[in-house]
């Protein structure tokens, strides 16, 4: 038995767990029905077609901003919930919950990493494009819809992603 599943651009693991665990639970009822009837079909795997996936480990999670956009956005719906995609601001650790692609902003300013805070806004420089950050956290256990920690950051003025000793201009 195969099935196709579709992935929209809104999934992240979380949705596609609870996606293949429904494709799957009805699934193994048809797999039985058709095993115990002795009618199976089996069908060879193709070898060229076939692809390894590594165990994740947590540090796989750390985001590199010379990704482009749409990597570090599909990243960051990929690792959701575990090991989750991160980044550091100076020695904290900020989880990146929910991202999307930023438009409207010129390409060539600024290195990687660079973030920009617009109101209440908070857009980071990618290796091509850019990210607003929707969904982020200090904790674990405390998801924020928008980021005040972020966005409230009048008394920052130099920050810069994933470099814990280096800092560049914060615009906001």
């Amino acid at each position: 038995l195969q099935e196709k599943i579709a992935i929209d651009t809104f999934d992240t693991g979380e949705t596609l767990t609870e996606k293949l665990s429904l494709l799957g639970s009805r699934m193994i009822v048809e797999f039985l029905e058709v095993f115990s009837s002795g009618k199976m079909v089996y069908t060879k795997q193709e070898s060229r077609l076939a692809s390894y996936a590594a165990i994740l480990k947590k540090e796989d999670g750390l985001i590199n901003w010379k990704m482009s956009n749409y990597e570090i956005l599909y990243r960051i719906k990929g690792l959701k919930p575990w090991p989750s995609a991160y980044t550091f601001l100076g020695e904290k650790i900020i989880k990146i919950h929910d991202a999307s692609i930023a438009e409207g902003f010129e390409d060539n300013f600024k290195e990687p990493g660079f973030c920009i805070k617009i109101g209440k806004r908070f857009f980071v420089k990618c290796g091509k494009g850019m990210v607003e950050i929707k969904a982020c956290s200090l904790r674990v256990k405390i998801k924020l819809t928008f980021c005040p920690f972020l966005t409230a950051a009048d008394n920052w003025k130099e920050h810069f992603l994933n470099d814990k000793n280096r800092t560049i201009n914060f615009i906001g």
